[in-house]
């Protein structure tokens, strides 16, 4: 390439010194290896310049890839945990992170769905309602003083709280 380049070159001043030579003192014309020379020397500082512009704007690139990296890594454990454990938070994201993006995707949509589970038996009060329903039991046991003394208590619980209460 680059003796071709040169031969390109030669070729030009070639051309244009014999243009300019009937014009010209002979004495005073520069060889044309020098021209040539100098026309390479200039091309390869500028390929030169190029190359390390590209090449710092490649590290740039990937020292912002590294912390980028590193930011979205932090907080996760240095190695994966061992199998059939219970996993600490940081074992939990290092997993997290190793999955695929379709597993993490899945993931998020699981938790979602149990998030909105969890606030729905909030919501409805799952927790009191099986309070109250244990203690209706024990209170119904055969051999309970109470078993037959008094109607059940409930928290106000309706499976359709927008359905109205049964007429009797």
């Amino acid at each position: 390439m680059a003796d071709d380049y040169r031969e390109r070159c030669a070729e030009a001043a070639m051309n244009a010194w014999y243009m300019n030579a009937v014009l010209c003192d002979h004495s005073q014309i520069t060889p044309i290896d020098h021209l040539v020379d100098a026309v390479l020397a200039v091309r390869d500082k500028e390929l030169e310049r190029l190359s390390n512009l590209d090449a710092a704007a490649a590290i740039q690139r990937a020292e912002q890839a590294e912390t980028e990296v590193a930011r979205l890594r932090a907080g996760e454990a240095p190695e994966p945990p061992s199998p059939h454990t219970t996993l600490t938070p940081a074992q939990w994201l290092r997993c997290f992170n190793d999955a695929t993006p379709e597993k993490r995707l899945q993931v998020i949509a699981d938790l979602q769905g149990e998030v909105d589970r969890g606030f729905e038996c909030f919501r409805m009060n799952h927790k009191g309602v099986i309070e109250d329903l244990r203690a209706e039991l024990t209170r119904r046991a055969p051999g309970s003083p109470e078993s037959d003394s008094e109607p059940a208590r409930t928290s106000g619980h309706q499976d359709n709280p927008t359905k109205p209460p049964a007429t009797p």
